[in-house]
């Protein structure tokens, strides 16, 4: 009992000395844990390519790719509002995709920006070999903001 409680009480000052040294350290300190720098929106706007917005919505959408993170609402958020308004359910997406199973990978074959359009090619591999291709084509809205407003599947 008696060592149950030394251990309790080395533990406690341990986190009162590590809490008074991390709170006097000084803002230039290297150690010091800095929030990352917020960017604003007009800079996010500009850093985000066409073939970025296809990537993201594909890993939100298609769980069989390598980090993917399927969320459907953030996969709308991507869309065009025509387009994020036929994604109702699920099924949306093997249909807009014109797939039964998913790819096992990605790859950007090309990416055309003209103006305030875009257009990216996207091959599927399934093992190694292509099974598809997508075109998927963007619209920039009036936030500056790429949106999908088509998907067309190229079948090889």
């Amino acid at each position: 009992m008696l060592n149950k409680k030394v251990l309790i009480g080395v533990f406690i000052i341990a986190v009162v000395v590590g809490g008074i040294i991390f709170l006097s350290k000084k803002p230039n300190d290297k150690n010091l844990i800095q929030p990352k720098k917020t960017l604003t929106k007009q800079q996010n706007v500009h850093s985000v390519q066409p073939k970025n917005v296809v990537l993201a919505y594909m890993k939100s959408t298609l769980g069989t790719l390598p980090d993917s993170f399927i969320d459907y609402e953030i996969a709308k958020e991507f869309l065009s509002e025509n387009l994020a308004q036929q994604f109702k359910d699920p099924s949306f997406i093997p249909t807009s995709y014109g797939i039964q199973q998913g790819p096992d990978k990605v790859e950007i074959s090309d990416e055309s920006i003209n103006n305030n359009s875009a257009k990216v090619i996207v091959n599927a591999f399934y093992g190694e070999e292509i099974g598809l291709s997508w075109t998927f084509y963007l619209e920039e809205d009036e936030d500056g903001l790429w949106k999908i407003t088509k998907i067309e599947n190229e079948g090889k």
